[in-house]
């Protein structure tokens, strides 16, 4: 009988921050690698694997001494010490497609900057795995991976095809990668245990142990001497130090080429929990966490890409992108973590923003747009209001549509305005709202002082081409078309005609086709007994649906017409003392819900501001179809992603099981039937089975506990029972969603959405210093990135069709993979497939 060969592994899985605060998990960090350190350079180890994240490498250095920092330099340059490929290991479902890219970028950058870079795709822990992970390993070169959760499967070593075609090996950990046999004190027969259980389903007699788990150090006692007493004792199997790097290299060299292959999305859990219900814990977590990655990659990055920025931010922009990052950890941007951590992420999400407002700050002073001196000769006055500004297109392709702006203005509220475009023509925009205010300015060589004036909401149609701007000016009017006011619970436009119903949902009919869609924006409401990551149904549930109170208010323009109205949900407090059904006080959540329509637009705004009163439950929107379904697209990263109903199974599972999963991932739409829902930071959707099926959008889950291990949906526990009293989510909430109604292709849902989340903006000023615009004139493609590079214009795409599409530029590009290295000129994209394009100097 041949010997069985079993690598050992030695690691740690470093969550930054999870049951104790970051500070506290990094003072317990500089312990523990005190301890690797020492026996790395007694040789009791041959190499450590630090998690596959270099950011705990960075929190490491800055906080421990100097003579460990020494150490610790030596043995990463040395190789012993293994960093990367990742920054953090991020949640797949809850960052952007651009944000796992530039997880890669700056962690392949920092690994290599600190002595070695790790090329496995290690993903040992996150809650499931996007179905375009395999493109994005490739693109840096990576070709295999390291899973445990989503996948279902009878064998360890496996191939996986994603979205695009792209094909990398996978080392599926059968057993998960929490194994520390040699720290315990009958190591041998925990090793036989362990090693029994991973050769049923192992192809080839090389096996893995990843020895070590979450924030454990090696166990005193020398591993080296137990790994020779274990070997000593057996003549079938020995045990031999490694890498996993080295591992993998020889373990894809004995497998069969004809391994079976998994495809796209990794969300099963009949092996492994996956968790899936962390898509709506904090949700306000998730919707600061979009506005700054939008806000970065949508606002920032192009506005300094096209402006004449003499000293660029190179290291303020790295450092910016490495907060964002560290925000995206499993268990941060998740919400399953205690409550100080969430606080602190609300502060870096805080920071993030200022940081952000700097740079864009930077660009228009390099523009001439703005001026910060009061002294400066020949230039804007410092305490300008906004009758010049500007509307810049952050995207390659041309814009036509409506923009929605807030420009402020010296002086008393003006009866009308109207604006002026660079080529004289007028454009009079409809006021929605107008406000005393002020504006504060500070400038760089003189006293801040603040201006008295009015803020004025206000949309209108423009046409602006790609990574272009169109400028106007501002005049306030004596006269304006005048809003008509009522009381009549309906509006329409072009497409839609609207009534609002006494349960707070509407009746819209789709005036193209005369068809009537009934019960739109149905609020309500059920028990949760579970956790921050299981959402669980109480053994007697009570569902609650929120009603109109008192009049509506309509609101009626020639372009824009809104309806406006309060709604509340009398609904129970809390769950009762024995968790199985309602708490006998009641509370009543309110909310102001309001309805937009534009003239000639085929969408449906909608916008809620909400005060949660209640705990313990799932709130949630729901949109009927009309129909039953059998799938639902949603947006993932780089995909469109088709998925077939599950309804949720109120079922108790067995110990140690999970639910199976009926809740999904969006980042921006999910479309069912003939309906298409855009939001902003809502990104867990479920399908309802009721008269026919609905889409249902959970605002918020209010739970209060990091873990629990008595409800049905979960048969065991995912983490500590600790107390997390804010994760019940009171207070103040905003949403804001967009409808579509009409059956589209996947190019055209991604089309509807963008022009929410990355439509045009305003900037103060004029400037004619612009650098070249380059058009994408193929608008199937969506973007995902513009950024200056060195002295090239930088520009992701992807194609989101089922068919090879044209890239259809206007200036001439060469194409790299995601590290910069050139690739071959492509004329087309294939269906899928991303790729990065470089321009020339700008």
């Amino acid at each position: 009988m041949s010997k069985k060969i079993c690598s050992v592994v030695f690691q740690t899985h470093w969550d930054r921050e999870w049951y104790l605060p970051f500070e506290t998990f990094r003072a317990r960090l500089i312990r523990v690698m005190e301890r690797v350190v020492d026996a790395l350079e007694n040789h009791e180890l041959e190499s450590f694997l630090f998690d596959g994240q270099v950011v705990a490498a960075e929190d490491l250095l800055e906080a421990c001494e100097p003579e460990l920092a020494e150490k610790l330099h030596r043995l990463m340059q040395e190789g012993r010490l293994i960093l990367g490929p990742w920054y953090v290991m991020a949640d797949e479902f809850l960052c952007s497609g651009e944000s796992l890219i530039r997880n890669l970028e700056i962690g392949r950058k920092l690994a290599h900057s600190l002595g070695n870079y790790q090329k496995v795709g290690y993903l040992p822990d996150t809650f499931g795995h996007i179905g375009q992970m395999p493109q994005l390993l490739s693109g840096f070169n990576i070709n295999n991976t390291v899973l445990w959760r989503g996948i279902d499967a009878d064998q360890s070593e496996l191939r996986w095809k994603g979205a695009d075609g792209s094909e990398i090996f996978i080392l599926f950990l059968t057993e998960g990668y929490y194994q520390h046999p040699l720290n315990t004190q009958d190591f041998s027969q925990n090793i036989d245990v362990y090693l029994n259980k991973i050769t049923e389903r192992a192809t080839t007699d090389k096996l893995l142990l990843t020895q070590g788990g979450d924030h454990l150090r090696p166990a005193n006692g020398n591993m080296a001497e137990r790994i020779e007493a274990f070997n000593a004792s057996r003549d079938d199997i020995e045990l031999t130090q490694s890498s996993l790097e080295t591992y993998l290299n020889g373990l894809e060299v004995e497998v069969s080429q004809e391994l079976p292959t998994v495809e796209g999305e990794l969300r099963g859990n009949d092996r492994a929990f996956v968790l899936p219900d962390v898509l709506s814990t904090r949700r306000y977590l998730k919707q600061l966490n979009q506005e700054a990655e939008d806000t970065l990659t949508r606002k920032v990055e192009p506005l300094l890409a096209m402006a004449p920025v003499e000293n660029y931010p190179a290291r303020y922009l790295e450092q910016s992108w490495k907060t964002l990052l560290s925000q995206h950890a499993h268990d941060s941007i998740c919400g399953c973590s205690v409550d100080e951590v969430h606080r602190e992420m609300v502060t870096r999400y805080e920071k993030l923003a200022q940081r952000s407002q700097a740079m864009m700050d930077m660009a228009l002073l390099s523009l001439g747009c703005t001026n910060d001196e009061l002294s400066a000769q020949d230039a804007a006055n410092p305490f300008a209001d906004h009758t010049q500004f500007s509307i810049f297109n952050p995207n390659p392709k041309d814009f036509s549509g409506w923009v929605t702006e807030r420009v402020f203005l010296k002086g008393d509220e003006a009866y009308g305005l109207e604006l002026t475009t660079q080529s004289g023509e007028p454009v009079t925009p409809v006021i929605t709202k107008a406000e005393p205010g002020f504006s504060f300015t500070s400038p760089i060589d003189d006293f801040p002082d603040r201006v008295e004036g009015v803020w004025y909401d206000i949309a209108f149609q423009t046409e602006v081409n790609g990574l272009s701007y169109e400028a106007f000016e501002v005049n306030k009017c004596l006269t304006a078309e005048a809003i008509e006011t009522t009381s009549m619970a309906s509006i329409c436009n072009d497409f839609y005609q609207i009534e609002w119903c006494e349960d707070a949902s509407l009746n819209v009919t789709d005036l193209r086709t005369n068809k009537v869609f009934d019960g739109l924006g149905r609020i309500e409401s059920s028990l949760d007994c579970g956790d921050s990551y299981n959402y669980a149904p109480a053994q007697n549930d009570q569902i609650t649906v929120a009603r109109l109170v008192g009049d509506v208010q309509t609101r009626r323009h020639s372009d824009y017409s809104e309806m406006s109205a309060e709604v509340e949900l009398v609904q129970p407090a809390a769950l009762s003392s024995d968790r199985r059904g309602a708490s006998s006080d009641v509370v009543i959540s309110c909310g102001q819900l309001k309805i937009k329509l534009y003239r000639d637009a085929d969408f449906i705004d909608m916008d809620l501001n909400w005060h949660n009163k209640a705990q313990d439950q799932r709130l949630s929107i729901h949109f009927p179809t009309g129909e039953e379904l059998t799938e639902t697209f949603a947006d993932s990263a780089f995909e469109v992603a088709s998925r077939p109903v599950v309804y949720q199974d109120n079922q108790r599972v067995l110990p140690n099981k999970e639910a199976r999963v009926s809740v999904n991932p969006s980042q921006s739409f999910v479309s069912g039937g003939e309906l298409q829902l855009t939001h902003l930071g809502v990104p867990e959707y479920r399908v309802v089975k009721r008269d026919s099926d609905e889409l249902a959008l959970t605002l918020l889950r209010s739970v209060g506990w990091l873990s629990r291990r008595d409800f049905s949906t979960r048969g065991n526990g995912a983490g500590p029972d600790l107390p997390t009293p804010e994760a019940q989510c009171l207070g103040e909430h905003h949403y804001r969603l967009r409808l579509h109604i009409g059956s589209a292709s996947p190019e055209i849902l991604c089309q509807r959405a963008e022009l929410l989340r990355y439509s045009p903006f305003m900037v103060k000023g004029h400037s004619t210093n612009w650098n070249t615009p380059v058009r994408l004139l193929n608008h199937a493609l969506q973007v995902s990135c513009v950024r200056r590079i060195g002295e090239e214009l930088e520009v992701r795409v992807w194609n989101p069709s089922g068919q090879e599409q044209p890239l259809s530029l206007d200036k001439d590009y060469r194409v790299v993979n995601f590290i910069g290295e050139e690739q071959g000129f492509q004329s087309h994209i294939q269906s899928k497939q991303i790729l990065t394009l470089r321009f020339p100097a700008m």
